[in-house]
């Protein structure tokens, strides 16, 4: 990228090379705050770079994240510089965004990469420095898809035959149950009666990194340990090699091993016995301003 305190320093260094002009002062760490002074200064800066020679230049008024210093603010300089100069690309950078705002990554991707081609950006740049964020370049691919075939369809992004739907669906199905000669049991969950398997036990877990679930079993056939990329894959393993002689515990390590996987596919932490998920309606209670 070039900006006020490298352009003099590094054109000659650069004029073969794609150059992302920002206004801003790096060395200062001054950017200007209105969307107005954002779009003087760098179409002033790219007139200058063009002048020294640098002919691939992309424009990018930085997006800034919600709030504080402001979201919409930023992105309507955006569109206020694609209005003003057509003759250079945007180039919008999304991570910020996605890195300070805590909800899942999917929408907000989702959202950015619409509101990226109706301001004119042209290119996106996201990172995944934190796990939040992981994913968030096949997010964002898919994204700037659903909003290209929008745009070419002239309708807005939705049944367009590709979707960022990943924990919830716009309609849900159901398959109903033939009950009409059916003992009705109302099942109530009961306190952890899983009982002790004298042939041994297991400690489960998800490797992240290997993109596997581990179960270490320690008994009376020794120590073992079972990798697999499904719960199926690592129970049906266990139940093969015999590590397992109740049906309360066969029972026990399936709900278990089927949370891991859950944690696996969506990079969740994964705590034997505990929750994958929060239940937000008591923030709703907890939290106060």
């Amino acid at each position: 990228s070039i900006d006020l305190s490298n352009l003099e320093k590094v054109h000659e260094q650069v004029k073969d090379r794609l150059c992302i002009a920002i206004p801003a002062d790096i060395s200062k760490g001054f950017v200007p705050p209105s969307p107005e002074d954002r779009v003087k200064l760098l179409s002033s800066l790219i007139d200058r770079a063009k002048k020294l020679g640098i002919e691939r230049l992309m424009a990018d008024p930085i997006l800034d994240a919600a709030i504080n210093p402001g979201f919409t603010k930023s992105l309507s300089a955006f569109h206020a510089f694609h209005v003003y100069r057509r003759d250079v690309p945007l180039f919008m950078g999304v991570g910020n965004v996605v890195e300070l705002l805590d909800a899942d990554s999917v929408g907000i991707n989702a959202l950015l990469a619409m509101a990226a081609l109706e301001v004119g950006a042209t290119m996106l740049l996201t990172v995944e420095k934190s796990n939040k964020a992981k994913g968030s370049t096949l997010e964002c691919s898919l994204a700037a898809r659903m909003a290209s075939i929008a745009y070419v369809r002239r309708m807005p992004p939705k049944a367009l035959g590709i979707d960022l739907l990943v924990l919830k669906e716009k309609k849900l199905y159901e398959m109903p149950l033939l009950v009409e000669e059916a003992e009705i049991v109302e099942a109530v969950e009961s306190p952890c009666q899983k009982g002790v398997d004298l042939l041994g036990s297991f400690k489960i877990s998800v490797d992240h990194r290997e993109g596997v679930i581990k179960a270490l079993y320690i008994g009376k056939l020794g120590v073992k340990l079972i990798k697999g990329r499904t719960a199926k894959a690592v129970l049906d393993a266990i139940l093969n090699l015999g590590l397992v002689s109740t049906t309360s515990h066969a029972a026990y390590l399936g709900v278990e091993l089927s949370k891991a996987e859950i944690a696996l596919m969506l990079r969740r932490t994964y705590l034997q016995e505990e929750q994958l998920f929060q239940d937000k309606r008591k923030l709703l209670k907890e939290v106060k301003l």
